[in-house]
């Protein structure tokens, strides 16, 4: 029988609550055949052995025509968690409808510059930076003196700051403006994806934050690089 993966969000969605050959409905229940057939999972190469919250092995399986997979297995593998929510009989792979997660809660550089001062200083929780009198959280900025932390040595430019993704990530979004603490005239943010430049922010002192958003999808390694003194990301949001 040829094999093939059609619908693969519908199918393993249906894949996690199936018992044996019934299917539970949204209106009721039925009877099925199914077909297994030793299908193996492979995720970039490396074979999966699929199994569930309790550690079982699930075995994937074909009904008329589909292929089905385990979607806890599949989620895991790709990097991303898989949660049920019993009271919306929901599957949901990844963020929370609604959920926010700020980049700098869930990811700090593993290498930065020559000056560390500035990761230190922006990636501090609860500080914030002032653009044009507003207080902005979960943000970074290469000028130092920011929201009581003077007494550290002002910093160089450009400072560079470097992330491993690990293909985990499907986008990069949030704000970006001068800081109001003594702003260069023109200011510069590079984003690199494995090497490769793939979004510049250019901006004077004086202007109002913008938004900006990034494709992240497949990029192993992430790295930052900010130009000028004061220019800030804030606000900035992963999924």
């Amino acid at each position: 029988m040829k094999q093939r993966i059609q619908g693969i969000i519908i199918g393993i969605l249906i894949a996690i609550i199936f018992s044996g050959i019934t299917v539970w409905a949204a209106t009721g229940t039925k009877s099925v055949d199914i077909t297994y057939r030793d299908i193996k999972l492979y995720v970039d190469g490396v074979l999966i052995t699929p199994k569930d919250a309790n550690d079982n092995i699930v075995e994937p399986f074909i009904y008329n025509g589909t292929t089905y997979l385990p979607v806890r297995a599949l989620s895991e593998a790709l990097g991303k968690r898989v949660t049920w929510d019993g009271n919306t009989s929901s599957v949901i792979i990844g963020l929370n409808p609604g959920e926010v997660v700020y980049f700098d809660d869930i990811l700090q550089p593993y290498q930065a510059g020559d000056n560390k001062y500035w990761w230190q200083i922006s990636e501090a929780k609860g500080e914030y930076i002032l653009i044009a009198g507003v207080k902005y959280y979960h943000g970074v900025t290469n000028e130092s003196y920011n929201s009581g932390w003077a007494g550290y040595p002002d910093t160089d430019w450009p400072v560079t700051g470097y992330y491993n993704l690990n293909a985990q990530y499907s986008q990069l979004s949030g704000m970006y403006g001068p800081s109001d603490n003594g702003a260069s005239e023109n200011l510069k943010i590079d984003f690199y994806g494995d090497g490769r430049l793939i979004k510049t922010l250019e901006f004077s002192r004086g202007e109002m934050t913008k938004d900006f958003s990034i494709d992240l999808t497949g990029v192993l390694q992430l790295k930052i690089v900010i130009e000028g003194h004061g220019a800030s990301i804030v606000n900035w949001q992963i999924k």
